[in-house]
């Protein structure tokens, strides 16, 4: 199935890159699952993560399948990442109603992880505010 961040138009996209061999990535799974239950019932906003080159679709899958996520990966088979000039994983992108990057966030801290990406989605609504 192919994706076109056009679809997504009108809404607020945390786009999250990562690969099954990164420590940090895997470690902020838990957290981002906890905003995905947050958001679960906000239609103005859509997470998607991609698998990145060098994660293998068995890896992927395994991965998914040990621990219970049901979030949707999308799978770059083709290095497409490379377009978005990602220098470490994990790297979240936060597009606009536009579609246009506002903001960008590599590595991951759980401090304040969940509250820091609130304010970030909040600041990109259409209105401005949840």
């Amino acid at each position: 199935m192919e994706w076109s961040l056009g679809d997504l138009a009108g809404k607020v996209v945390v786009l999250k890159f990562w690969a099954t061999w990164c420590g940090p990535c895997i470690a902020e799974f838990p957290h981002f699952v906890q905003l995905l239950e947050k958001y679960e019932d906000d239609d103005e906003v859509v997470f998607l993560t991609v698998a990145t080159a060098g994660s293998p679709r068995e890896g992927v899958a395994e991965l998914l399948s040990e621990n219970g996520y049901t979030f949707p990966v999308l799978l770059d088979d083709e290095g497409k990442a490379v377009d978005f000039e990602i220098l470490g994983y994990p790297t979240t992108f936060f597009l606009d109603p536009d579609g246009l990057i506002q903001f960008r966030r590599e590595g991951f801290d759980p401090d304040g992880y969940e509250r820091q990406t609130a304010i970030r989605i909040d600041a990109l609504r259409v209105g401005g505010g949840p």
